[in-house]
């Protein structure tokens, strides 16, 4: 995916739902994260992993960094905000503005704390040298191999000469994880329980219906990370069946569902803005990795007046979500093996100081692939 196309996705991950974009822990999708909670995970990751980094600045000889530190793909600004406790100046870059703006909303250490919006393939924004710390954890896996290369000789450049990199990656899919279904297995019969026929603009309005799983594989009702398992969303269409609203609502599978099995589930549809006749349309999906539609399976399409309306006072619709949003988002994985990160670290002037696992900096525990740690720096701040 290129960096415009990267940047369009995450846009729409910023408007909907970002606290479950930037960290996708079970039952956290569709607004459940707790602000405090999601918070208090960037503090607990940061203090972790401060103690690392100032364990391996003593091993090698260097001042444990406290100056300016950069947080790379900041997001909403989960792990900057934590940054700030322990570092006089920090800078956090984004490639979206949505997830920019909650960050600038959130910031509640003044100045000292910066966001900028940095959509290109390099950190020119910067100096060299600017920082003793450059920090950046659950982004690189989002980015094509290609794009991080660059990134990480850009994250040296930066660096000053006895400061300390530490990015995390994601490396190869754990074994035995939960995977995509086979193609024979996207199916089911859809059957409508409770219909709206009219429905005024903006409003919400509470849907069942009947799932049968007539595939060849049971239904995960659960995933790791909340990937790959199997929920029930709806699309809203124009007549001509051109596509209006991409990605709606989604409810999870109330439990698993072998085949032939059968379960009812309740969807909370919102009706588009613009008023007219339009198709709902409602199908199942793996998260992660299709609707059921595009495997072959049949969707469930059902026409609904859309009246003009007033927004209703206590129904409002989240007005983030526009009738032009006509794409999901897609949230792409790409593990990079650390030897070709240590590979691309020696060939920017850097050395690698420390690999370690994941898990320990890390609150959840991770289940779907492995996850390292690097810390390095520049080869001046290497021991003799």
């Amino acid at each position: 995916m290129e960096l415009a196309d990267l940047r369009a996705h995450w846009e729409r991950f910023g408007t909907r739902d970002p606290l479950w974009a930037v960290l996708t822990w079970p039952g956290t999708r569709y607004g459940r994260w707790r602000r405090e909670d999601f918070l208090a995970s960037g503090r607990s990751e940061i203090d972790r992993a401060s103690s690392v980094v100032g364990a391996v600045a003593e091993e090698i000889g260097v001042p444990a960094p406290a100056n300016r530190a950069l947080d790379f793909g900041c997001g909403v600004g989960r792990l900057t905000q934590a940054l700030a406790e322990h570092f006089a100046e920090v800078d956090g870059v984004d490639i979206a503005d949505s997830m920019l703006a909650t960050a600038r909303s959130w910031n509640a250490h003044g100045p000292r704390v910066r966001y900028h919006l940095n959509a290109t393939g390099d950190l020119a924004l910067f100096p060299a040298g600017r920082f003793d710390f450059v920090y950046t954890a659950h982004v690189l896996q989002h980015i094509e191999p290609r794009f991080v290369r660059r990134y990480v000789a850009e994250f040296l450049r930066v660096l000053a000469d006895d400061g300390l990199l530490l990015i995390q990656l994601v490396t190869e899919p754990v074994r035995g994880a939960d995977r995509p279904l086979p193609d024979d297995a996207f199916r089911v019969e859809l059957t409508p329980q409770q219909w709206p026929r009219r429905l005024p603009a903006g409003t919400r309005q509470l849907i069942e219906v009947t799932v049968r799983n007539t595939g060849s594989s049971t239904l995960p009702a659960t995933g790791t990370n909340g990937w790959y398992q199997v929920s029930i969303g709806n699309r809203w269409l124009r007549p001509d069946g051109a596509l209006m609203v991409g990605d709606d609502a989604r409810a999870p599978l109330p439990h698993d569902l072998p085949p032939g099995a059968s379960a009812r589930v309740e969807l909370e549809v919102t009706a588009p803005r613009g008023h007219g006749r339009h198709l709902l349309r409602v199908d199942a999906v793996q998260e992660g990795v299709a609707w059921f539609a595009d495997r072959g399976s049949g969707p469930l399409d059902a026409p609904v007046s859309v009246t003009s309306s007033r927004w209703p006072r206590g129904r409002r619709a989240d007005r983030s979500r526009t009738d032009h949003d006509t794409a999901d988002s897609t949230m792409e994985m790409h593990p990079v093996s650390e030897a070709s990160a240590r590979a691309w670290i020696e060939e920017a002037g850097g050395t690698v100081h420390r690999v370690f696992d994941w898990h320990e900096v890390a609150d959840h525990q991770y289940t779907d692939y492995e996850r390292v740690g690097m810390i390095a720096g520049r080869r001046s701040s290497a021991p003799d």
